[in-house]
Protein backbone atom coordinates (compact mmCIF):
# COMPACT_ATOMS: atom_id res chain seq x y z
CA UNK A 1 0.00 0.00 0.00
CA UNK A 2 1.42 3.36 -1.03
CA UNK A 3 1.15 6.07 1.63
CA UNK A 4 1.01 9.77 0.92
CA UNK A 5 4.19 11.55 2.10
CA UNK A 6 3.64 13.87 5.04
CA UNK A 7 5.25 17.28 4.50
CA UNK A 8 7.15 19.10 7.25
CA UNK A 9 4.75 22.07 7.23
CA UNK A 10 0.98 22.13 7.46
CA UNK A 11 -1.15 22.67 4.36
CA UNK A 12 -2.14 26.17 5.46
CA UNK A 13 1.49 27.23 5.93
CA UNK A 14 2.69 25.70 2.65
CA UNK A 15 0.00 27.47 0.65
CA UNK A 16 -0.25 30.62 2.74
CA UNK A 17 -3.99 30.35 3.31
CA UNK A 18 -4.02 30.85 7.07
CA UNK A 19 -4.73 34.48 7.96
CA UNK A 20 -2.04 36.14 10.05
CA UNK A 21 -3.01 37.42 13.48
CA UNK A 22 -3.27 41.19 13.79
CA UNK A 23 0.08 42.85 14.35
CA UNK A 24 0.80 43.24 18.04
CA UNK A 25 1.30 46.67 19.50
CA UNK A 26 4.85 47.52 20.58
CA UNK A 27 3.84 47.43 24.24
CA UNK A 28 2.40 43.92 24.30
CA UNK A 29 3.58 40.38 23.76
CA UNK A 30 1.02 37.82 22.61
CA UNK A 31 0.63 34.75 24.82
CA UNK A 32 1.66 32.64 21.82
CA UNK A 33 5.23 33.91 22.22
CA UNK A 34 5.33 33.16 25.93
CA UNK A 35 3.91 29.68 25.34
CA UNK A 36 6.20 28.76 22.44
CA UNK A 37 9.45 30.08 23.93
CA UNK A 38 9.32 27.51 26.72
CA UNK A 39 9.49 24.40 24.47
CA UNK A 40 12.15 26.13 22.36
CA UNK A 41 14.26 26.58 25.49
CA UNK A 42 13.64 22.96 26.45
CA UNK A 43 14.69 21.78 22.98
CA UNK A 44 18.00 23.69 23.15
CA UNK A 45 18.70 22.90 26.81
CA UNK A 46 21.80 20.74 26.81
CA UNK A 47 22.11 21.24 23.04
CA UNK A 48 23.43 24.78 22.94
CA UNK A 49 21.87 26.27 26.06
CA UNK A 50 23.04 25.45 29.57
CA UNK A 51 20.80 23.35 31.80
CA UNK A 52 17.95 24.85 33.77
CA UNK A 53 20.06 25.04 36.94
CA UNK A 54 22.39 27.54 35.20
CA UNK A 55 20.01 29.09 32.68
CA UNK A 56 17.17 29.91 35.09
CA UNK A 57 19.19 32.22 37.34
CA UNK A 58 20.84 33.82 34.28
CA UNK A 59 17.43 34.63 32.80
CA UNK A 60 16.20 36.11 36.07
CA UNK A 61 19.39 38.15 36.38
CA UNK A 62 19.01 39.46 32.82
CA UNK A 63 15.81 41.24 33.81
CA UNK A 64 17.03 42.38 37.21
CA UNK A 65 15.24 39.79 39.33
CA UNK A 66 16.44 37.29 41.89
CA UNK A 67 15.73 33.66 41.04
CA UNK A 68 13.38 31.96 43.50
CA UNK A 69 14.71 29.18 45.72
CA UNK A 70 15.21 26.34 45.06
CA UNK A 71 16.60 27.18 41.66
CA UNK A 72 17.14 25.16 38.58
CA UNK A 73 14.05 23.66 37.03
CA UNK A 74 12.10 24.26 33.86
CA UNK A 75 8.95 25.17 35.79
CA UNK A 76 10.84 28.19 37.17
CA UNK A 77 11.69 29.27 33.63
CA UNK A 78 8.10 28.71 32.48
CA UNK A 79 6.83 30.85 35.38
CA UNK A 80 9.29 33.60 34.48
CA UNK A 81 8.11 33.67 30.86
CA UNK A 82 4.47 33.77 31.97
CA UNK A 83 4.98 36.57 34.51
CA UNK A 84 7.48 38.78 32.64
CA UNK A 85 6.44 42.24 31.51
CA UNK A 86 6.26 42.71 27.72
CA UNK A 87 9.68 44.37 27.45
CA UNK A 88 11.26 41.70 29.63
CA UNK A 89 10.20 39.01 27.14
CA UNK A 90 12.35 40.76 24.54
CA UNK A 91 15.24 40.95 27.06
CA UNK A 92 14.83 37.24 27.81
CA UNK A 93 14.89 36.39 24.09
CA UNK A 94 18.15 38.34 23.69
CA UNK A 95 19.62 36.57 26.71
CA UNK A 96 18.74 33.19 25.21
CA UNK A 97 20.62 34.09 22.04
CA UNK A 98 23.61 35.33 24.04
CA UNK A 99 23.72 32.22 26.27
CA UNK A 100 23.39 29.70 23.44
CA UNK A 101 26.42 28.34 21.63
CA UNK A 102 24.16 27.66 18.62
CA UNK A 103 23.35 31.34 18.16
CA UNK A 104 21.97 31.19 14.63
CA UNK A 105 19.76 28.20 15.33
CA UNK A 106 18.13 29.62 18.46
CA UNK A 107 17.83 33.09 16.92
CA UNK A 108 16.06 31.52 13.95
CA UNK A 109 13.69 29.67 16.27
CA UNK A 110 12.89 32.84 18.19
CA UNK A 111 12.35 34.81 14.97
CA UNK A 112 9.99 32.09 13.73
CA UNK A 113 7.94 32.32 16.92
CA UNK A 114 7.77 36.12 16.69
CA UNK A 115 6.81 35.95 13.00
CA UNK A 116 4.05 33.42 13.74
CA UNK A 117 2.66 35.85 16.33
CA UNK A 118 3.09 38.74 13.84
CA UNK A 119 5.40 40.61 16.17
CA UNK A 120 8.17 42.70 14.62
Amino acid sequence: MLMMPVPDESFSKRFGVRPRPPQAKPDEVPDLIRVKLWPLIDRFRGHGLPGAYTLGPALYESIGKMAPQPIGDMQMIRDLLREAEWWQVYDLAETLVNKCNRTEAIASGIEEIFAEANVP
